[in-house]
């Protein structure tokens, strides 16, 4: 269990990695915030074809992250017994029709499967400025799995802000 990132290249709007922070090891999910390009190959069906570059936002749940997410919770869980921090920071599942014909909501639920699924403790930070909204806070809503799973803000964060706002 090293700091090297699961998967790097792929299902950048996610990074995820197996640290050891003072001596324990677990699993760790964090956003990323910039944005990134995705490369699409070439179809080697298509003697025209090129190789395809797509942006994607940062902070935004694609498809490609989820499965990214949902296969490291699996191994987490299943083949490493690890704790899981999620350093939550999700504007929400990205949107459009695009992203729906690319199966968003198919590799959504396979995050949540896996959290349903999970055995080791799970603890979600929303840190300082950071916001947890749409689908993302569905996704990783302690109700999945009451008993293992819990979400916890930074009193500077937008979540927190929103129902301090409301309570007033």
């Amino acid at each position: 269990c090293g700091l090297e990132e699961y998967s790097d290249g792929w299902g950048r709007s996610a990074v995820v990695v197996c640290a050891k922070p003072g001596g324990t090891p677990m699993g760790v999910i964090a956003v990323e915030t910039r944005n990134a390009d995705r490369r699409v190959s070439m179809d080697p069906a298509n003697s025209e074809g090129c190789e395809a570059i797509e942006p994607q936002a940062g902070q935004v749940g694609l498809p490609d992250s989820a499965f990214k997410v949902a296969q490291a919770l699996k191994d987490f869980n299943r083949g490493e017994n690890l704790s899981v921090r999620i350093f939550a920071n999700w504007r929400g599942l990205s949107g459009g029709t695009r992203d729906a014909y690319g199966e968003i909501s198919k590799y959504g639920v396979q995050v949540v499967d896996a959290f349903v699924e999970y055995w080791h403790p799970v603890f979600a930070c929303i840190p300082s400025g950071g916001e947890l909204r749409g689908g993302l806070w569905l996704v990783t809503h302690p109700a999945i799995n009451p008993k293992k799973m819990g979400v916890y803000a930074d009193v500077g964060s937008r979540e927190q802000l929103a129902n301090l706002r409301k309570a007033e």
